[in-house]
């Protein structure tokens, strides 16, 4: 999947996922994105995204027994259909910054 979703998204089927990002100052700053449903396939995006980095990392980590019972506990549970989404504040206040937006706003009067 070329659109680097986290391994929990919901795929689209045709190499995307059911997301949205939002760039500000060449950042992601804002996104949203459906939450897979299907166990399956979050078990094998888990595995694959980063070309395996993002779980390998957690294994060096924690100990590969650990997040693989941690993981499959976590799909055993009955998911239905949802979203999630989230603002990088830092990146945020720093594209503020990068666009004088911090001091325009300041010197309002309202």
């Amino acid at each position: 999947n070329y659109t680097s979703p986290f391994w929990n998204m919901r795929q689209n089927g045709d190499g995307t996922a059911a997301k949205i990002d939002v760039i500000i100052a060449g950042q992601e700053t804002i996104g949203s994105a459906e939450r897979s449903d299907n166990p399956d396939e979050m078990r094998e995006m888990f595995h694959t995204i980063s070309e395996g980095m993002y779980a390998d990392l957690l294994h060096g980590t924690f100990g590969k027994d650990r997040v693989e019972e941690e993981l499959n506990n976590f799909l055993s549970l009955s998911f239905f259909p949802r979203v999630g989404g989230g603002i990088g504040m830092t990146r945020f206040i720093r594209a503020m910054e990068q666009y004088k937006l911090r001091g325009i706003l300041a010197n309002m009067h309202g």
